[in-house]
């Protein structure tokens, strides 16, 4: 049986680099709030994204986004762990494909044909099975082979 819960860790990064609109990354900075991201393809649920030790990516992420030559800002802050879904850990991502098995089983999304994205079924764990998830991270391949890996932290805020 998989332990559906995630334990506390004192780790944490201080290169996390957050990439937003000029304008955005200022208020973020005067407010000293984030604004977190709500999208459905999101890669890891809704949350605050940090690229951990890349300033590029931050800012690669803002012009895909955006347009290239948009003014842009990119923030560095440091990332308190706290209870993280680390999905870079086989525990941890057993816990996320159970949860896609029972997402996959709810009448609801059969019948609707709601396509299972990772965002959907962390949202879920994070909302309905485990509301201590403070942060999850994740490894990729940032635009297919070859290219630099990078880990992307979600900060998650509650219901903020």
């Amino acid at each position: 049986m998989v332990n559906m819960c995630v334990d506390f860790t004192s780790r944490s990064i201080d290169d996390a680099y957050h990439g937003a609109l000029l304008e955005d990354a200022y208020k973020i900075i005067k407010e000293r709030k984030f604004i977190p991201t709500k999208k459905e393809d999101s890669y890891v649920g809704d949350g605050v994204y940090f690229y951990e030790g890349s300033r590029w990516l931050a800012a690669d992420w803002v012009e895909r986004n955006y347009g290239k030559g948009i003014a842009l800002g990119i923030i560095c802050a440091t990332v308190y762990f706290g209870r993280c879904l680390n999905l870079n850990i086989p525990e941890h991502r057993s816990i996320i494909k159970i949860v896609r098995e029972k997402i996959s089983q709810q009448r609801e999304i059969k019948t609707r044909g709601i396509k299972i994205t990772d965002s959907l079924v962390v949202n879920y764990y994070t909302t309905n099975i485990n509301k201590t998830v403070d942060t999850i991270r994740m490894t990729y391949i940032y635009g297919g082979y070859g290219n630099p890996a990078s880990t992307v932290v979600g900060k998650r805020f509650g219901d903020n």
